[in-house]
């Protein structure tokens, strides 16, 4: 065969695997009919390629070439089955990050624990592991719009057709979302009821009701709830989901002005949400006019960049709604004039895309690099035992290998000191009856003799000396084996209790989050992989020479920099370690942000820099016009797709007069942020 017919079928196969990997994340599993179609058919151009070029596969960027008869192996070898093979772990990431980003993204959520798939496409199950990250940023965010005045409620899931079609900008943007329920039981509904895509016409028919009186505002409400939007384009856990998690805020105003600094307010807060949780820079911004909420008078945004793709991600928006919903429901009140006035609404929200965002860009090769703030365990705790060693240090190993060993000094030092009071009498009495034998001995002029032939004036000598010696020499030795006794149910209480005296001294005296792995049916080869792929901020490891040196080893996820810690440092080193880990993903999260942000004021280098993985800042005229022209020329002139405005920034670098839009040389009002996006 010609090599051409080798480059053919490396093609085909490149485009089969393609259509493999978009099947698999629509959601559809394994043993799905076009899933197992299309693995079948990759598989035999596979077999193909590797009939012609004699590769088997291309594992990590590298060939591994068909063995020749024999395999190489020995005369005689015993041949190796696949049932014969070593059961094998699925231990780690099976590809880079920068190999196939898709692949390691929704290899990554699975193998950290992050979601499971479930039977409908485009919805996921939260594991735990996430949903415990979620709760994180839940719990700060309620605490700051608490102190806003802001209270939590909770509205129906439903919305009626004729409440969900009043505002028809608002509807006309999510209509092609809209999931309808149409069905009860056997029956057709009258009118289909909508799921909420969003919740502003299941609120605002009640603030209505609720507001009669300047005195009644601000109302300020929020929920945490879910929604549905059925998305066509691919579905991407955290991403893209036709059901997400959210909070969303829907407020009402008496002025513009108050409307205006609250959404300003709330933005401030997502951007720290993103920034001081997360770890992840965002630049805040307002959108275009195209780009706004349906129906709103302005939004603002947190837009985040995923270094990997090259692409901008809407992190979270604060909108200015206006009063258009106000005239929509009639929601009014009495002005303190005692006239009639329309109030001022504000909406806001952020969902669990969030999470995603965080995954996506402190990820690596290796797996997850989690925040420590969000970390739901921030130091994980595993031991190295060593075969050599002895019962008890192998125990100590295992158990309260951070305070074990002062604790067993104190307990003998204790033991000894509490001995001593049952230990003098004893001697007291053994002198006082040797001495009292001799004195008797020396006034007789009679001679000490064994005790069978003692004489029995001597006999209350001897009963004084056995009552008093012998009571407390037996007194002697039931405490020393009770102490014995104590000290060995001590010892063996260490070795099960124990194991969590460390991470339960973190968690006490700094509030850490920590686990202790003591699973003894993997290695600790094996356990570091498992927490690196769960981006565990901290490995505290802890061998038979830390035992010995009473020290420990802290390996930091971000960097994989390894330190050596003093057992009795470890409460106050940790704490620090922790904070300098989350500033320094920051630190590396902006640097790479801001290095893939570039300035162009020429259309010829607009999209060069958008196939380079760049955000572009440019000047612009703020028409939709353009707008659409941009994104019909970026899609028309590059494969990678079209570009779309992503914010005006807040922080406007100058504009010199006379400076012209990038795209119609028209005279530029504003610079922009453009660049392809999810």
């Amino acid at each position: 065969m010609s090599s051409d017919t080798a480059e053919s079928v490396s093609a085909q196969i490149a485009s089969q695997g393609a259509i493999v990997k978009a099947l698999k994340l629509s959601g559809k599993g394994n043993d799905d009919p076009d899933v197992s179609s299309a693995v079948s058919h990759l598989k035999q151009l596979k077999a193909k390629l590797a009939e012609l070029t004699g590769v088997e596969e291309i594992v990590g960027g590298r060939e591994k070439k068909k063995k020749k008869d024999g395999g190489g192996k020995k005369p005689g070898a015993p041949s190796t089955t696949n049932k014969e093979m070593k059961k094998e772990t699925k231990l780690g990431m099976h590809v880079g990050i920068n190999e196939d980003f898709g692949a390691w993204y929704s290899q990554v959520v699975v193998e950290a624990e992050l979601i499971d798939y479930y039977d409908i496409s485009g919805c996921y199950i939260l594991r735990p592991y996430a949903f415990t990250q979620w709760e994180y940023i839940q719990e700060f965010f309620n605490k700051e719009i608490k102190k806003l005045g802001v209270e939590n409620a909770y509205f129906p899931m439903f919305v009626s057709q004729s409440r969900l079609e009043a505002e028809k900008d608002h509807i006309e943007d999510f209509s092609p979302e809209v999931a309808w329920v149409t069905r009860s039981g056997d029956s057709e509904l009258e009118c289909p009821i909508a799921v909420r895509p969003t919740s502003e016409t299941v609120m605002y028919p009640h603030y209505a009701n609720w507001i009669r009186s300047h005195r009644d505002l601000p109302l300020l409400l929020n929920q945490w709830c879910n929604v549905v939007r059925w998305e066509f384009k691919h579905p991407t856990p955290f991403i893209r989901s036709r059901e997400f998690l959210w909070q969303e805020g829907h407020t009402a105003h008496a002025t513009k002005k108050a409307c205006d600094e609250e959404v300003r307010t709330i933005l401030d807060l997502y951007r720290q949400v993103y920034e001081d949780l997360l770890a992840v820079p965002v630049i805040p911004g307002v959108k275009s006019e195209k780009e706004k909420f349906a129906g709103g008078l302005y939004t603002t945004t947190v837009e985040a960049f995923v270094p990997y793709t090259g692409r901008g991600i809407q992190g979270a928006t604060s909108h200015c709604l206006g009063q258009n919903f106000a005239k929509m429901f009639d929601i009014t009140f009495e002005n303190d004039k005692g006239g009639r006035s329309m109030v001022w609404q504000n909406s806001w929200g952020m969902t669990t895309r969030m999470l995603g965002v965080c995954y996506m860009v402190h990820g690596d090769d290796v797996g997850l690099r989690l925040p420590p703030r969000i970390a739901p365990i921030q130091v994980v705790i595993v031991t190295i035992p060593n075969s050599k060693l002895s019962e008890e240090k192998a125990q100590m190993l295992k158990g309260m290998f951070f305070v074990s060993r002062n604790k067993n000094r104190r307990d003998f030092v204790f033991a000894r000191l509490f001995l001593v009071p049952t230990l003098l009498p004893c001697v007291c009495d053994f002198i006082r009856v040797v001495d009292a034998l001799f004195i008797k001995s020396r006034r007789l002029k009679i001679r000490i003799t064994p005790l069978p032939i003692v004489h029995r004036s001597y006999r209350w000598v001897i009963m004084a000396w056995s009552r008093h010696f012998f009571f407390h020499f037996f007194l002697l030795v039931f405490f020393c084996l009770s102490h014995s006794l104590t000290h060995s149910l001590a010892l063996s209480k260490s070795n099960t209790d124990n194991a969590e005296a460390i991470g339960k001294s973190l968690t006490d005296s700094a509030s850490v989050r920590v686990k202790t792995d003591t699973r003894d049916n993997y290695t600790p080869g094996w356990k570091y992989s498992h927490w690196e792929v769960k981006g565990v901020p901290i490995r505290l490891e802890f061998g038979p020479r830390d035992l010995d040196n009473e020290t420990c080893v802290l390996v930091r996820r971000d960097t994989s920099e390894k330190e050596v810690c003093k057992l009795a440092d470890v409460n106050a080193r940790v704490p620090e370690l922790l904070v300098e880990i989350q500033q320094n993903m920051f630190n590396q999260a902006k640097a790479i942000r801001d290095t893939s942000t570039i300035t162009v004021t020429e259309w010829k280098d607009f999209v060069p820099a958008l196939d380079q993985k760049k955000m572009v800042l440019t000047p612009w005229c703020e028409t939709k016009e353009s707008e659409e022209e941009v994104k019909k020329r970026s899609s028309e002139e590059s494969e990678g797709g079209a570009a779309k405005t992503l914010c005006i920034p807040f922080i406007q670098p100058p504009l010199k007069e006379g400076t012209k839009c990038f795209i119609t040389g028209k005279p530029a009002t504003v610079w922009v942020l453009w660049g392809r996006s999810y």
